[in-house]
């Protein structure tokens, strides 16, 4: 489904999460620059080597707090 369908089905705006199973490359920057994060960290990330802008969109739609998820199950 893509985010204008998802728009559409509520009322012009998305709901406020997004899961990615491959790690944005902000991901990595934001450990490394000290940001503190929930959840486990059991390995490195591996972010594609592309940024492909999803991290700053989220941004700049100004809609509120986003929760972002990444990782697996073991």
């Amino acid at each position: 489904m893509h985010a204008k369908d998802l728009e559409a089905k509520n009322n012009g705006t998305l709901p406020p999460f997004a899961f990615f199973h491959i790690p944005l490359p902000e991901y990595t920057s934001m450990i490394d620059d000290g940001v503190e994060i929930s959840g486990n960290r059991e390995e490195g990330e591996c972010p594609r080597a592309v940024n492909s802008g999803i991290f700053s969109t989220l941004v700049e739609r100004g809609e509120g707090s986003w929760s972002v998820a990444t990782g697996g199950a073991k």
